[in-house]
């Protein structure tokens, strides 16, 4: 997979840095769609697909920089889908329910962002950048779970203890009412 460094970057950086740099996390996101997405949309060689997975990604992160609650809405709904089909999956249901899940996992993760910000946000960035990480790891099939569960570990540990929160909080500012 020559997309390999790439996804590996994006995946260290969103990890480790996920809350405190929450564009990042957004653009990821979009990242991350766009490398699933990407070779059901277009038929094309390889660099096509991340082409297209960094335009979502960059698309993801001017939105998180011009519209900051849409664009972590949007992210928090996109990171709930890429759970929702995995949860999906993993468990073998049909299209139908495969997209009731996803459908509902996104809009759950999606509330919950915009509720529960600054620790959700942590979470969600260290599984995103856990499950762009888990892949590159060659391991057999049986071990991918708890190298993902490890990295998501490490990556909130990392945001809460080493990084920490980002000069004056990660949470966009409220509308003042006048």
């Amino acid at each position: 997979m020559a997309s390999w460094w790439v996804t590996l970057i994006v995946g260290l950086a969103v990890l480790l840095f996920g809350r405190r740099l929450f564009w990042l996390f957004v653009g990821a996101a979009g990242f991350f769609i766009g490398l699933h997405l990407a070779p059901t949309l277009f038929q094309g060689p390889e660099w096509l697909m991340v082409v297209v997975a960094l335009g979502l990604g960059l698309v993801g992160a001017v939105l998180a920089v011009v519209f900051q609650w849409l664009a972590v809405g949007l992210a928090g709904f996109a990171a709930g889908v890429e759970g929702g089909l995995a949860v999906a999956a993993a468990l073998g249901l049909a299209d139908r329910w495969a997209w009731a899940v996803t459908l509902v996992a996104g809009i759950v993760v999606a509330a919950l962002v915009l509720w529960l910000w600054d620790p959700v946000l942590v979470v969600l960035s260290a599984l995103v950048g856990a499950a762009l990480l888990d892949p590159l790891v060659p391991v057999s099939s049986a071990v991918h779970p708890w190298i993902f569960l490890g990295l998501a570990i490490i990556g909130i540990i990392v945001q809460t203890r080493v990084v920490g929160p980002p000069e004056g909080g990660a949470r966009p500012p409220r509308k003042r009412r006048d």
